[in-house]
């Protein structure tokens, strides 16, 4: 997987990543590096606990199976990212993030299909992530996306022993997405 600041997609595909409404001046999902590990640790304290700290996010950028995917205003301000592993044929998605006021315009599906066509491109006979079974527009994305439920992890999340809920998504070369 290479790692550039080049986007993966720019606004002008924006639709056809199922981005619902203008997102104003979003400039385009792109591959996040350890520059980008304060943006990334802000949002991670704000949306999840336990969450990463910003030492453990850089840490992981400078894994050759870690990557994070983000997009940006025009001014440079992280709205939202997805964070995932692959290793050999099978992808581990990790977080999903959006800044509150950008929620329900598409980002968030625009980053998982980006991170899905990743792992396709890469290689991956799957994609895997967990959920928390409270999170209902994630579960509800999930499922648009073409995951299907395979398990549940009981008491999973230690700060409140909420059940993760086990999402697959089979990939294939000819996945289209």
């Amino acid at each position: 997987m290479k790692k550039t600041g080049q986007p993966t997609q720019t606004t002008a595909a924006a639709a056809s990543m199922g981005i619902s409404e203008p997102v104003g001046n979003v400039v385009s999902v792109t591959a996040l590096h350890e520059s980008d590990a304060t943006a990334v640790a802000a949002l991670e304290r704000e949306y999840f606990q336990p969450s990463w700290s910003e030492n453990q996010i850089r840490r992981a950028l400078g894994l050759r199976h870690f990557r994070i995917l983000g997009v940006k205003n025009a001014n440079g301000q992280l709205l939202a990212y997805i964070s995932f592993f692959q290793v050999l044929d099978e992808q581990e998605i990790v977080n999903i993030a959006v800044r509150s006021q950008w929620r329900r315009r598409g980002l968030g599906q625009a980053l998982l299909l980006a991170a899905i066509r990743e792992g396709t491109y890469s290689g991956a006979a799957r994609s895997l992530l967990e959920v928390r079974q409270s999170n209902i527009p994630a579960i509800a994305l999930y499922r648009k996306c073409g995951f299907s439920q395979i398990g549940v992890r009981k008491g999973y999340y230690t700060n409140n022993n909420e059940n993760a809920l086990v999402f697959e998504l089979k990939l294939t070369p000819a996945t289209q997405i």
